[in-house]
């Protein structure tokens, strides 16, 4: 035989409301904003990237995306070149 404790009827739980817009619309992100803005200035690149800083403070267009102009890709004898010659300097 087991003794089971014997404990009050505490009725049921609810769950606190949660207000949507502090959790759904918070921009997070590991990047500085500001860091990035001064490095294309100092650069004299911004024209290259008018919209990163925005899109870094105020979160990234999840819409349609603007059109690719080109596409790049490495081969693995290529990339193996490249880290060989980067771990050499």
């Amino acid at each position: 035989m087991f003794l089971v404790p014997l404990t009050p009827n505490m009725g049921p739980r609810t769950a606190p409301e949660t207000d949507f817009s502090d959790i759904l619309y918070k921009v997070v992100t590991p990047y500085n904003p500001q860091a990035w803005q001064l490095a294309l200035h100092e650069a004299d690149i911004t024209l290259l990237y008018p919209n990163l800083v925005h899109d870094l403070t105020h979160g990234l267009p999840i819409g349609n995306p603007p059109p690719l102009r080109y596409t790049s890709f490495l081969t693995t004898s290529l990339l193996r070149t490249f880290n060989q010659n980067t771990s050499q300097t």
